[in-house]
Formats: C-alpha cells, structure tokens, sequence
C-alpha cells in the first residue's frame, strides 16, 4: 500500500484481515492435502512434492478468481473502492505465491510427523463428517432440491404477507 501511495482509511483497514483470510484458508488446504498424502505412504520429501503438483493449480485458480474478484472493483468510480480492490488484488496473488513458496519450504525443514501425527490429521472426526456429509448429498439429491424449493416458496409466502 506504502509503495502504491495508497493510505489507510475505512476501506482499506480491513485489507490485512481479508488477505489474512486468504492466506490462512491457501494454508489449511495445503497442510490438509499434506497429511493426506503422507497418510498414503509417501515419504516426507515426496510428499511436499505431490502436494504441490496435486493442489499447486487449484491453490492457483483460486487465488486468481479471488484477485480478479477484487480487482473488478477499479471499476467504480470511487477512488478508495478501485485502490482497496487493486491492493487486495495484488495481495491475493502475494498470498498464494507466499503460501506456495514459505510452507513447502517450512515443511522441508521439520521432521516427517509421527504415524499418530500423520493419522489424526488425515482421518480426524471433522474430516469423516465432512466425507460423510459430502456422500449424503450424493445420495440424496432429491431431498436436498426438494428442501431448497420448501424455502423459496416458505420465502415468498412471508414476502408477500409483509
């Protein structure tokens, strides 16, 4: 922001929390993909090899869509709005080469997790309600639409009553 000539105002104090959340989120994927391939057998440096090469695009993509997202906002006519979305457009892109480039690195230093280590990460409770969860919606999809539409029309009922 210094380097842009870009200064602190209402719009902009919430960069650091927003890129914050975008680095954070980049991280949790990669470290959860990490202990998933070390739960299939990989070895350590192995392991942060195909992490990269499994999620690297995808870590990518996202990020792009994110900075795009953002970078729409040079679009109003507001000066801080189009500043706020050029900073955080750039910064989305700075988060994940940051993430792709310091956690791998970081990983290489430590030592390969212990078996229990690798197991809790990889097969812990909320992973299993979440695979659990995912396969309900697979087999279910009726119930889900059937739901989805209760609500539209429970909504448009209240809406038309007000």
């Amino acid at each position: 922001m210094s380097l842009a000539g870009v200064t602190v105002n209402i719009v902009s104090f919430i960069t650091f929390n927003l890129l914050l959340i975008v680095g954070v989120s980049n991280g949790i994927h990669l470290m959860t993909k990490y202990y998933e391939v070390l739960n299939q057998g990989f070895d350590h440096t192995a392991a942060i090899q195909e992490v990269i090469l499994r999620i690297g695009a995808a870590l990518f993509l996202t990020s792009f869509t994110t900075a795009t997202g953002f970078f729409s906002l040079i679009a109003t006519n507001i000066r801080i709005v189009q500043e706020f979305g050029v900073v955080l457009a750039v910064g989305a892109m700075l988060m994940f080469l940051l993430t792709i480039i310091i956690i791998p690195a970081l990983l290489i230093q430590l030592s390969k997790p212990s078996e229990a280590e690798i197991k809790r990460h990889a097969e812990g409770t909320r992973l299993k309600a979440a695979r659990t969860l995912g396969r309900w919606n697979e087999e279910h999809p009726g119930i889900i639409l059937g739901g989805a539409l209760l609500l539209v029309v429970l909504s448009e009922i209240g809406r038309a009553h007000v």
